[in-house]
């Protein structure tokens, strides 16, 4: 490393390298620096490998609790903007309300309307364009290969051509969460900001009536096959073959760990020996962060376990996460009609038994989520922020035979009789 301060008063010895005019410069290798190692109106040619560090850094934040500095006022200036909110260009198309804080990112954004895409790979027979120096920047490496973005985290090798990556990558050690949902009582936080955006969506009414959809799609079946809603008190739970739609469980007993004081369950179906939290997981779930999922089952779970008041106590249930759309076996996508799911579904609850020795384990039972077929859980498990004390309490819900296609269905359509093929069905 050299230091501007060792440059500008000639401490590295570097009077040789100066140069009064630019011809020398491309006899050299350029160093990615501040105005290209020029001070005073000279260029320096340094070392090849060495890095130029400014640390005439003078322009300070005088915002309470911001140690940001930099060398140019305009900098500055620029992000005070973040403390202040204020974001004076503005686009001007029409029905456009964007707004930011520096005039290269309106730039930037004005591209999106016209379409205009000046940065061109030069890679013979690529034709990729795109808005920003830095995308195609990234691009190029897809060509050479080039991974100078690594993880610096004891034992790990993980390496990628795009420094956004390298920070979400490195979420995955530390547990940072920095996107957090805003939406009242609900604490979900994520990694990435993508990820919150399509969050977001599930609490607007297009994503409710979505979700509502599926539910009801379930709902349907279930009735269809002899389940019936359960008419009595909804703190009493339902017994055999009845149901409770949208169950709002209390976290009684351990709220202090969670920003929500409750949850509601899609359904809590009656079954033999207990009960089935059945919970309809549009797409798996893949906008909602792993580990918020897993330590809300958990919680759940604890609470009624905690709970002496509460009327689940010491009865054995089951988690089962049911996603109604695509999944992928061994990365191939599996075409099963969404009423022969149902059926499946239906005929599992049905050949359920559950023991008093159910009672204090948390059980997770997973249909239609994308695995491999040497696993016996899903991928989900094996996400970095699935938690590891989980693993033995996941299983993945599959078919062994073939025959269980359109056997499942019972021309009786009651709960007293097992329809050919139930025990197809298995849990590995």
């Amino acid at each position: 490393m050299i230091y501007f301060e060792d440059i500008h008063n000639n401490s590295m010895g570097l009077e040789s390298n100066v140069c009064d005019n630019d011809e020398s410069i491309s006899e050299v290798e350029r160093l990615p620096t501040r105005r290209n190692n020029r001070i005073d109106g000279k260029q320096y040619c340094l070392p090849s490998g060495t890095t130029c560090i400014w640390q005439n850094r003078t322009f300070l934040c005088d915002f309470e609790g911001c140690d940001f500095a930099c060398s140019w006022s305009g900098n500055l200036t620029a992000h005070k903007r973040k403390h202040t909110g204020e974001k004076p260009y503005k686009c001007d198309f029409e029905g456009c309300d964007f707004a930011c804080t520096q005039s290269g990112h309106l730039a930037t954004h004005k591209r999106k309307h016209t379409g205009e895409k000046p940065y061109k790979c030069d890679f013979e027979g690529c034709d990729f364009a795109c808005t920003q120096s830095g995308h195609l920047a990234a691009h190029k490496r897809k060509h050479t290969g080039e991974k100078p973005y690594k993880c610096d985290f004891e034992g790990c090798d993980f390496a990628c051509s795009c420094s956004g990556n390298l920070t979400k990558h490195k979420r995955t050690h530390t547990g940072e969460k920095p996107y957090k949902c805003d939406f009242e009582g609900c604490d979900f936080a994520f990694t990435q900001s993508g990820h919150l955006t399509r969050h977001m969506k599930t609490h607007t009414t297009e994503g409710q009536q979505r979700q509502k959809k599926q539910e009801r799609r379930i709902e349907l079946a279930l009735q269809k096959r002899g389940y019936k809603p359960w008419a009595g008190d909804r703190d009493i739970l339902p017994p055999y073959g009845h149901y409770i739609r949208e169950k709002r469980v209390d976290f009684t007993c351990v709220s202090n760990r969670m920003v929500c004081k409750w949850a509601n369950i899609d359904f809590v179906v009656g079954v033999h020996g207990g009960h089935v939290f059945l919970e309809v997981d549009e797409y798996q779930h893949k906008v909602y962060d792993i580990s918020c999922e897993t330590r809300r089952m958990t919680i759940i779970h604890e609470s009624i376990m905690l709970d002496p008041s509460n009327p689940l106590e010491q009865m054995p249930l089951v988690f089962i996460r049911y996603n109604p759309h695509a999944f992928r076996i061994d990365g191939i996508l599996q075409k099963i009609p969404k009423t022969e799911r149902e059926s499946r579904l239906i005929n599992y609850l049905r050949q359920i038994r559950l023991t008093r020795r159910d009672a204090r384990s948390l059980q997770i039972r997973y249909m239609y989520y994308d695995t491999l077929s040497k696993l016996s859980r899903p991928l989900i498990c094996t996400d970095n922020n699935f938690p590891t004390t989980l693993y033995d309490c996941c299983e993945n819900i599959i078919n062994q035979s073939s025959r269980m296609r359109r056997s499942v269905d019972c021309d009786n359509e009651c709960l007293t009789c097992v329809p050919n093929g139930v025990t197809d069905m298995a849990i590995v």
